[in-house]
């Protein structure tokens, strides 16, 4: 298991903090130059609890995005990702006036990394 809430308390979800268990292992940061050694760690059967990225300079070291391939946003249809259309009309206008702009952040060219990483794993289907 991964993400921003993982990483800032990642033993709750391994169920040191009195929760369940709901996590084998985890990975704090970013999983980039983790992944490998977390497949084969899977594969031997000795998962770690804890994945962490080596620290430069007392701060976790970020992958490279050199060899990321760059994403045409102006050239794709995100509109499959625009759940506002599953909401009834009256959720949102109240998420409009609460200034939620969530039909401009669908069409946005800004969208995370990991926003791509899901178009891309929706897409190939």
């Amino acid at each position: 298991m991964g993400g921003p809430h993982v990483t800032e308390v990642p033993a709750e979800p391994l169920g040191r903090t009195g929760v369940r268990q709901s996590a084998d292992a985890v990975v704090r940061g970013e999983a980039d130059d983790l992944w490998p050694v977390i497949l084969r760690d899977a594969e031997r059967g000795d998962l770690r609890d804890i994945y962490e990225p080596d620290l430069v300079d007392g701060i976790d070291a970020k992958p490279s995005l050199a060899d990321y391939p760059i994403i045409p946003w102006d050239e794709l249809d995100l509109s499959d990702f625009n759940f506002m259309r599953f909401l009834p009309s009256w959720a949102r206008a109240t998420a409009r006036r609460l200034g939620y702009p969530f039909e401009a952040l669908v069409r946005s060219p800004r969208w995370s990394r990991a926003a791509a990483v899901l178009m891309a794993a929706t897409s190939a289907r």
